[in-house]
């Protein structure tokens, strides 16, 4: 029997505290060195106001993996971000 959660495979990366000022173009920028981005949706709450959180879906699984590594925990603008993987 095999587990899912041990073999899921995921492009795409949450990014979270992302200064609200920023837009997708930004965020593109910051995070294309790790591979090639498909999709930036930058999130908004019910009202329509940015929440800082962001949904980065790359290319090829590697490359979220990569990014992970290389920016949790790391600075956007001053903002100390968080990165993960976005199971879902």
């Amino acid at each position: 029997m095999t587990n899912n959660m041990y073999t899921h495979k995921n492009n795409t990366i949450i990014v979270t505290n992302v200064p609200t000022y920023l837009n997708a173009e930004d965020i593109f920028s910051a995070f294309q060195e790790t591979g090639k981005i498909i999709d930036v949706q930058i999130l908004m709450n019910e009202k329509r106001k940015l929440t800082g959180i962001v949904s980065i879906e790359y290319e090829k699984n590697e490359s979220a993996s990569d990014a992970v590594r290389m920016y949790d925990g790391g600075f956007l603008n001053d903002n100390r971000i968080r990165v993960f993987l976005d199971c879902r």
